[in-house]
């Protein structure tokens, strides 16, 4: 974003932007291309350590056959399923509100030149990126709750602190410029927390199917960016100030909603789906190893 708005103040103005990221995007595919291994075993920097944390729990190749099908009917009919799900619904909203349309918002009604904009809609992401990290470590760290405490506290302390900044952007003059910033800065700041809730919930809850509920997880967040646009442009045709204001107290009820089902029914224990032998698979190295990380 920063980029983009340096770009079109230039001559070169809007074309340079996609020239410039379909470089970007080439130079990528070509690292990628360079770095990527199919087995973590290829790669060349990884420690003993991480090897075992990554294959713990996994199946072995030789009897990949022979495995058990998908538990599909079951992971549709788990509660704690649903939760995760659910509370994707208010992330994704939310977060692409933010992404597409806090450009719109700074240029429009708080009226800030274009290079500002640039940069000013990034620093929420950037800022979250951070948030994430320490969430995530401090998640691990913490030993005196139980994981299903940790994981709706950790979304509690995301959906609820976004969902408060977007009710005080809602009420915020847009002549007040310092203060929306804050606010719209700190809502998205704060939802980094997620990566402790209902992220961590699908890799505790799903086991070795964490992978078909994060595949509906990015579902949810496709739907959103289709559908994101035309709920906001419907409530701001013209831009305004008042407008917006349904646009904040919307989404902030729709996070509070969300977060109450994932408390209600989000866990941090492997579900039943998930057993082999009547033991979660990946439930006891893993756990040792992560454990033993800190110590």
């Amino acid at each position: 974003m920063p980029m983009s708005g340096l770009l079109c103040s230039t001559s070169q103005g809007w074309p340079s932007v996609f020239y410039v990221h379909a470089v970007i995007t080439l130079i990528c595919l070509v690292l990628w291309c360079i770095l990527y291994r199919d087995q973590p075993g290829d790669a060349r920097w990884i420690s003993v350590y991480e090897l075992t944390l990554i294959n713990d729990g996994k199946t072995d190749k030789k009897t990949k056959e022979s495995d058990e099908k998908l538990p599909i009917r079951m992971i549709f009919q788990a509660l704690p399923v649903w939760a995760i799900w659910i509370a994707a619904l208010g992330n994704m909203y939310s977060i692409q509100m933010v992404v597409v349309f806090a450009p719109t918002y700074i240029s429009q009604v708080l009226g800030l030149p274009i290079v500002s904009v640039g940069l000013t809609a990034a620093l929420p992401t950037l800022l979250q990126f951070v948030v994430k990290m320490f969430a995530g470590t401090a998640s691990d760290k913490i030993t005196s709750l139980t994981e299903t405490t940790k994981v709706r506290l950790f979304n509690t302390i995301a959906f609820l602190g976004m969902g408060i900044f977007l009710i005080a952007l809602a009420y915020t003059p847009a002549d007040r410029t310092t203060v929306a910033l804050i606010f719209l800065i700190s809502s998205t700041t704060i939802l980094g927390f997620n990566t402790g809730g209902f992220f961590k919930s699908s890799a505790l809850v799903c086991r070795q199917y964490s992978y078909f509920v994060n595949a509906i997880v990015q579902l949810i967040m496709c739907i959103a960016m289709l559908t994101v646009p035309f709920v906001v442009t419907s409530l701001t045709p013209n831009g305004k100030s008042d407008e917006w204001y349904y646009v904040f107290i919307l989404h902030a009820g729709f996070l509070f909603i969300t977060n109450i089902a994932f408390c209600k029914f989000g866990k941090g224990s492997a579900a039943t789906f998930t057993y082999s032998a009547g033991i979660p698979v990946g439930g006891t190295v893993g756990e040792q190893l992560v454990g033993s990380a800190f110590l």
